[in-house]
C-alpha cells in the first residue's frame, strides 16, 4: 500500500500561531510574581545552606538553660557525664574526691565528685551579661537568675529572706581569683540540710573587673549580711551575681574560708565532710572558674562548645 502523508493546512497552521502567542502573553507572569518567586528561592537556599547555624544561634540558650536547670548536686557522676560528656578538667582532690569542670557554650560548670561516684556540690559560672539562665532551688522550690537582679537583692526577690553569711576576697595570688559570695544557709548547718548560694566572679567582670579589684583590694571580710563593710555594701548594690552554687546535704558542713583558714583559697566555698576515726575533710571549691582553669588548654565538650570567655552569641 502507498504511503500516505498529510500537512496542516496553511489556515491551520496561522491559526495555531496565533493562538500560541496570544497565550504566552496570557500566561506570562507580572514581574511581581517573579520578584516574589525569586526571594523565596533565595530565602528557601539560604535556609538550607545557612540554616542550621541559624536556628543555633538563636535556640542554643534555651538548650542550655534546660540542661544547667536539670542538674543538681546529689546527681551520679556518671549522669553528669551522660549529659555532659566527658570533663574538660579533672581537678584531683585530698581522699579521692574530684573537682569536674566542664566548658560549655558562654558559662562553665563544675561538680564535687566523691569516691562512691556521686557528687556534693554543683556550681554554674557564666561571663555572657545575656546568659539568664534560671535555677531552681532544692527544697524551697523557688528560682534565682543568673546576671539579673543585683546580688544584694536576688536572694531575698526569690525567697523573701537575706543571705546569713556573705564573704568577699581580694586577690591573694596569681592563680586565685577575687571574688564576692553569698550564702542562704548559715554555716553551722545540719548534716541533712542543703546549702545555697550566689557569688561575683572577678574573671567574668569584663571592663569592670578593675573596678570590682579596687574595691575590694583592702577589704576581707566573712560574716552576717548585717553591718557589712562598706566595700562590700558597693558590691552587693552594683553587680549582679555570673555564679550559682549548691551543696547537697551529703556534706556535714558548709562554710565560706576566711583569712585564718590557712591552705585555703580565702572566698571559698568549704565543704566538711566527716571521715570518721581520719576526722574532718575540708575542701575547697572556688566559686566559679580560676586563672589555671582560664589557661588550661581544651577542645571544649558538649553540643555547641566553644572558648569559655570568646563567644558572645
Amino acid at each position: 500500500m502507498a504511503k500516505t502523508s498529510r500537512s496542516w493546512p496553511k489556515r491551520s497552521l496561522g491559526a495555531l500561531k496565533t493562538w500560541a502567542l496570544a497565550a504566552g502573553r496570557r500566561l506570562k507572569p507580572p514581574a511581581e510574581v517573579v520578584g516574589v518567586l525569586a526571594s523565596a528561592i533565595a530565602v528557601g537556599t539560604f535556609l538550607v545552606t545557612f540554616g542550621p547555624a541559624a536556628v543555633d544561634q538563636i535556640r542554643w540558650r534555651p538548650v542550655e538553660y534546660d540542661v544547667v536547670r536539670s542538674l543538681h548536686a546529689g546527681t551520679a557522676a556518671g549522669k553528669v557525664e551522660s549529659i555532659l560528656g566527658e570533663p574538660d578538667l579533672v581537678d584531683d582532690l585530698e581522699g579521692s574526691y574530684q573537682r569536674l569542670v566542664y566548658v560549655r557554650r558562654n558559662h562553665y560548670l563544675q561538680f564535687l565528685a566523691d569516691p562512691s561516684g556521686g557528687t556534693i556540690a554543683y556550681t554554674v559560672t557564666s561571663c555572657d551579661p545575656g546568659f539568664k539562665a534560671q535555677l531552681d532551688l532544692p527544697v524551697l522550690e523557688e528560682t534565682v537568675t543568673l546576671q539579673d537582679l543585683p546580688i544584694g537583692e536576688a536572694f531575698e526577690a526569690a525567697v523573701g529572706t537575706q543571705p546569713q553569711v556573705v564573704a568577699v576576697s581580694p586577690i591573694v595570688t596569681a592563680s586565685s581569683v577575687g571574688s564576692y559570695v553569698e550564702l542562704l544557709a548559715p554555716p553551722s548547718n545540719a548534716t541533712r540540710l542543703w546549702s545555697q548560694g550566689l557569688a561575683l566572679n572577678e574573671l567574668c567582670l569584663a571592663d569592670e573587673w578593675q573596678d570590682f579589684a579596687e574595691i575590694v583590694q583592702s577589704t576581707h571580710y566573712v560574716g552576717e549580711v548585717e553591718g557589712v563593710p562598706d566595700a562590700v555594701a558597693e558590691v552587693r548594690a552594683r553587680w549582679a551575681a555570673n555564679t550559682y552554687f549548691e551543696v547537697a546535704p551529703a556534706a556535714s558542713s558548709v562554710r565560706l574560708a576566711g583569712a585564718d583558714d590557712v591552705g585555703l583559697p580565702p572566698g571559698s566555698i568549704v565543704v566538711s565532710i566527716y571521715q570518721g576515726e581520719s576526722g574532718w575533710l575540708d575542701l575547697a571549691l572556688p566559686p566559679g572558674p580560676t586563672r589555671f582553669d582560664f589557661a588550661y588548654p581544651t577542645a571544649g565538650s558538649g553540643a555547641g562548645t566553644k572558648g569559655f570567655a570568646g563567644d558572645q552569641n
